[in-house]
């Protein structure tokens, strides 16, 4: 679906701080949604190389929202799937050397429902921000000060393409390995008790520091109705497997994810990675947050329930979003349930 090569000598238009991105179609005006091929190209003018995280940017090598798509006024529906990256593997991150540049081919045809909006042009814009990883620092966000949108015109084919094979959509939830379906289990009582523990800290306490930090003034009913959405976890938001290999669980950075899908019935992916995971309870004697398995499966299930988008991951950059954005962002669920039982019910 992707393919990544390395350029030099690129003339681009400003990104953030210090990247600076093109994005280019390979046809303004195609037939079918498979003919749509846009090229990104983000480059380093700086002396030193700069490493970020791939998932859901430009440079992503997995079906995740590297751009945001319109149709006239209107966004179009993002079909394909939402990751919890494990910020401290390197295959999470891609570094762009000093002085080059990397560029990326995109074909979307299975990651956006063209199907219910039609034939007609399509505007792609960039996502909007750089998770920068840093020597010995915490993972900061880079703004976007400026990219360049491209408009493709799709003529006649726009039906919905899948985004794997039916054989890994499946409905049912499925586990050969007993251990790993009890871990699971375990990980989604952990995730339902933390969202409910939110949710009525919420009604017992609406101007908590807590919910200051993550959620601002956001509508204390709507942040409090996602909670209670993800405690009570019904089974139409879709099921939970477990996988060895296939999907995005080839990608060593992918601890698991969220397929989303348009009829109905999201599908959390829970990979290896994702079994080595910690307790929730271990919070109470300093466990990262996001070490463990409450953590990974709340933050899934806010995109199955209510899909929530992956603005940015991580607690610090959660706090630091606009108040629209924290409202959206599935971290800044995770983190204020987890923050509430180390303060409360540890």
């Amino acid at each position: 679906m992707f393919r990544t090569i390395l350029l030099t000598s690129l003339a681009t238009v400003a990104l953030g701080l210090d990247l600076t991105v093109k994005l280019n179609a390979v046809s303004s005006s195609v037939a079918s949604i498979e003919d749509v091929i846009i090229t990104a190209v983000v480059s380093n003018p700086t002396t030193e190389d700069i490493k970020v995280l791939k998932f859901a940017s430009v440079l992503d090598d997995l079906p995740t929202k590297s751009f945001g798509v319109r149709k006239g006024s209107d966004d179009v529906v993002f079909t394909g799937i939402e990751v919890i990256p494990d910020l401290e593997n390197d295959a999470s991150f891609v570094t762009i050397p000093a002085g080059g540049s990397l560029a990326v081919n995109h074909t979307v045809s299975a990651l956006y429902d063209f199907e219910t909006a039609g034939a007609g042009t399509y505007t792609f814009s960039p996502r909007a921000d750089w998770v920068v990883s840093e020597e010995g620092a915490s993972h900061t966000l880079l703004p976007i000060s400026e990219a360049i949108s491209v408009e493709i015109e799709i003529t006649e084919d726009v039906a919905q393409r899948p985004v794997f094979p039916p054989l890994n959509q499946l409905s049912t939830p499925v586990c050969n390995d007993a251990n790993r379906k009890n871990f699971i289990a375990a990980a989604l009582s952990e995730a339902r008790a933390l969202a409910g523990g939110a949710a009525a800290d919420i009604r017992s306490r609406p101007n908590s520091a807590q919910y200051t930090s993550y959620f601002n003034n956001n509508n204390r009913d709507d942040v409090w109705y996602n909670f209670d959405r993800i405690a009570g976890d019904l089974a139409s938001s879709g099921s939970r497997r477990c996988v060895t290999a296939g999907g995005a669980c080839s990608n060593a950075g992918v601890v698991a994810y969220t397929l989303l899908v348009t009829s109905g019935g999201n599908i959390i992916y829970m990979c290896n990675g994702f079994f080595g995971m910690r307790a929730t309870n271990d919070v109470c004697s300093g466990a990262a947050f996001s070490s463990t398995r409450g953590n990974v499966m709340l933050h899934e299930l806010a995109h199955a329930v209510f899909k929530a988008e992956d603005v940015v991951y991580g607690c610090d950059g959660s706090r630091g979003l606009s108040e629209a954005n924290k409202k959206k962002n599935a971290d800044n669920y995770s983190c204020m349930a987890l923050q509430i039982k180390r303060d409360f019910a540890c």
